[in-house]
């Protein structure tokens, strides 16, 4: 999948989520799983 494919599939420009993918932006949960269900996955987070 390309990184246009998965901005259209998220409803996101390219170059925001570039900047996120190359760490140029802070993400939020909330954006890190609309990413991961965008992707098949499931977005889990620990906190110990």
């Amino acid at each position: 999948m390309s990184e246009q494919q998965l901005a259209d599939i998220l409803g996101m420009k390219r170059p925001y989520l570039n900047a996120i993918s190359c760490g140029r932006k802070n993400v939020t949960i909330e954006q890190l799983e609309r990413i991961a269900e965008g992707l098949g996955m499931t977005l889990h987070i620990c906190f110990e």
